[in-house]
């Protein structure tokens, strides 16, 4: 029984998380659009603009960041190449504007560095600590589960269930 209210709560506690990200995402994506003054764009396209993995590196970058994992500063290196500006494998905007480039870099950057100090972003950096370490707990239930009559001998279930 515990498992199952366990696994629900994990459940909660995701859509928590998916709808935060959302939020975020949504509300980085208007701000790009305001500071860089270039509009959202399909991915993979050339109409010039910025496109969703300017906004999902951003994010996942900032909350990497206010997890403590790894992720750089506001320094990260974006090359202005035009007609794209790329971060890792991915095209974050287009334009054959050198100049429309790298304001969307110091976008990039300045929107890093403010995020690392987001409520938001550390409130969503807690709920994703907590899912990965509840995800982890729920595993090893189900594995014992999995395990009992499967296997001689005496599992973390049995040795609760005998206190």
């Amino acid at each position: 029984k515990a498992l199952w209210t366990n696994y629900d709560g994990w459940l909660e506690r995701h859509g928590d998380y998916v709808n935060e990200c959302r939020a975020l995402g949504a509300e980085v994506g208007q701000e790009i659009k305001e500071r860089s003054k270039l509009a959202p764009v399909t991915t993979g396209g050339t109409a010039e603009g910025f496109h969703e993995a300017f906004v999902s590196w951003l994010c996942r970058k900032a909350i990497e960041s206010a997890a403590g994992g790894p992720a750089e500063g506001p320094d990260v290196e974006l090359p202005v190449q035009a007609p794209q500006l790329r971060l890792g494998g991915s095209t974050i905007a287009t334009s054959e504007s050198r100049d429309a480039l790298a304001r969307a870099r110091n976008v990039f950057q300045d929107l890093l560095k403010e995020l690392a100090d987001s409520d938001q972003v550390r409130r969503i950096a807690t709920l994703r600590r907590t899912l990965v370490r509840d995800a982890e707990s729920l595993r090893r239930e189900l594995g014992d589960i999995v395990l009992l009559g499967m296997v001689t001998g005496r599992c973390t279930v049995c040795k609760r269930l005998d206190g």
